[in-house]
């Protein structure tokens, strides 16, 4: 219906089952007559009106904040023109400084990825939502772009457990893309073009008219219209410096950009400043990995010691802490990695995947520290 609805102001008449070219495809400028010759369509819609609403405010929150997070893009799919497609997302979300985490591999993301904070997830080709996606309080930018390309990812809507489009709304993303049937793949959204005009800080809708070459077809977007997720520039975010945890992430892109523009030795300088004012996980993370490039793994370890005093992690940090763990073990300071090893393990309802990659690293780092009979303890139930 939102398809057919788009080729309503097409003047000619149409056979109700063919698709047609969208005259606003890979148009920055639309002329009068492409802009006239098809409607912008969006769909507000989710599992539950409560879960449609939340998607408005946080919408509303991100535009006012500007999107904050990380990227995360899953590579390995059927095709290489999906893959290249996606390939190419990736270096757009790279050249905005975002932290990108890319896995090319063929088996899926899931509970062994890091996936803290996603503000951009791109992916494919499973048939439905899984793992982490199915994480009902797990924490989600406000704003969050979710796309991940499959021929029957809407297949409905309404439910927070089948296809893709609902999960996705119902965790907490304001803008997700989905085919209601079998598009083929040259008549999808395409992934690059959709976060390319919204880089340029063109709203969600304008974004999704521009990156889907047909009308009267499978695709539907899902969110706001008007949402403009970088209607903020990087500049104006760190200049408001929020005080809550997602504000290490707009670190984080500044101190991307400074790698790129003025080198290392300015980015480390940064890093450990912004880190002594507001220690916090992905940055104690991001300073120590400076530190090992700078040849300094001493000072590695002293960023990461702070969390020996933490109890807790939330589910969506596990990855996180490993890596840090992992970066302590490879460092000399192994005890506090087996500690944190402990911590992780003793946490509630760990995925079964996730708990065997924990005992089977964990039995490395406990013979390091040598705990050899914990090291062997783990390595058999793994």
């Amino acid at each position: 219906i939102d398809s057919d609805l788009a080729a309503l102001a097409i003047p000619e008449s149409l056979p109700v089952a063919s698709l047609v070219n969208n005259p606003r495809y890979e148009k920055k400028l639309a002329t009068a007559e492409d802009a006239g010759g098809y409607v912008r369509v969006c769909r507000l819609d989710g599992p539950s009106a409560g879960a449609v609403k939340r998607l408005i405010d946080r919408s509303i929150e991100g535009e006012k904040t500007g999107l904050r997070g990380r990227a995360y893009f899953d590579i390995g799919g059927p095709h290489k023109q999906g893959d290249q497609w996606f390939s190419e997302a990736a270096d757009l979300a790279k050249a905005a400084y975002f932290d990108t985490d890319i896995d090319t591999s063929r088996r899926v993301m899931d509970h062994r990825e890091r996936l803290d904070a996603p503000a951009i997830y791109m992916g494919w080709y499973r048939n439905k939502a899984y793992g982490p996606w199915l994480e009902k309080d797990w924490e989600v930018s406000p704003g969050a772009l979710g796309f991940h390309l499959h021929s029957f990812s809407a297949t409905s809507v309404r439910s927070s457990v089948k296809a893709w489009v609902g999960p996705m709304v119902a965790q907490g993303y304001c803008m997700t893309i989905g085919n209601v049937f079998e598009p083929y793949l040259e008549f999808t959204h395409r992934p690059q073009l959709l976060l390319e005009h919204l880089l340029s800080g063109g709203s969600f809708g304008e974004a999704a008219a521009y990156s889907y070459p047909v009308a009267s077809w499978m695709g539907i977007a899902v969110g706001d219209p008007l949402f403009r997720p970088f209607a903020v520039s990087l500049e104006e975010q760190l200049e408001a410096n929020l005080d809550d945890p997602l504000e290490a992430y707009v670190v984080l892109r500044e101190i991307n950009r400074l790698i790129e523009e003025e080198g290392l030795e300015p980015a480390l300088g940064y890093a450990r400043r912004s880190f002594l004012i507001s220690p916090s996980l992905p940055l104690a993370y991001k300073l120590a990995a400076l530190y090992v490039s700078d040849g300094q793994p001493e000072k590695a370890v002293e960023a990461l010691k702070f969390i020996r005093f933490l109890r807790f992690f939330p589910k969506e940090d596990r990855i996180l802490v490993k890596k840090m763990a992992d970066l302590l073990d490879q460092n000399g300071e192994s005890l506090l990695a087996f500690d944190i090893y402990e911590k992780l393990l003793a946490s509630d309802k760990l995925q079964k995947n996730l708990q065997v990659l924990l005992l089977m690293d964990g039995s490395t780092v406990a013979m390091n520290a040598g705990e050899a009979m914990t090291s062997a303890k783990w390595s058999s139930k793994a």
